[in-house]
C-alpha cells in the first residue's frame, strides 16, 4: 500500500517567511511524493499574495500538487489543524505533516 501523505503549511502573517517555509518543501524529499496545502488565517499582511506570487515563480520546481486557501474566519493554529486534518481525511491522506509558515 502507498502512503498519501499531505504536507500542510499553516500561516498567519507570515509575508516574509513563507517564501522559506515554502521553499524547504520545495528542497525536501516530499515534494514529487505528497501534495501540498497552504492554509492562510486571514492575515492582515501580504501572506498570501507573497504566496501566490512565490509559488508561480518556482512553479518549474514544485513536482506536488499545491492548493492554497485562506480561513473564513481567524481559527488559531489549532483551528487550522483541525481543518487540515480533516481535509486530509475527506481526501483520503494516509498521514499529514505540518510545515509551519513561519519557518
Amino acid at each position: 500500500m502507498k502512503l498519501k501523505i499531505l504536507v500542510v503549511i499553516p500561516s498567519f502573517n507570515c509575508e516574509k517567511q513563507l517564501p522559506r517555509a515554502i521553499n524547504q518543501f520545495i528542497n525536501s524529499e516530499f515534494n514529487g511524493k505528497s501534495d501540498l496545502l497552504i492554509i492562510d488565517n486571514c492575515s492582515k499582511d501580504l501572506t498570501v499574495k507573497k504566496a501566490i506570487k512565490f509559488l508561480e515563480k518556482n512553479k518549474e520546481k514544485i513536482i506536488s500538487n499545491v492548493k492554497l486557501v485562506k480561513n473564513r474566519a481567524n481559527s488559531g493554529l489549532g483551528g487550522t489543524h483541525k481543518a487540515a486534518f480533516i481535509y486530509s481525511l475527506k481526501k483520503d491522506y494516509s498521514g499529514v505533516i505540518i510545515f509551519h509558515g513561519d519557518d
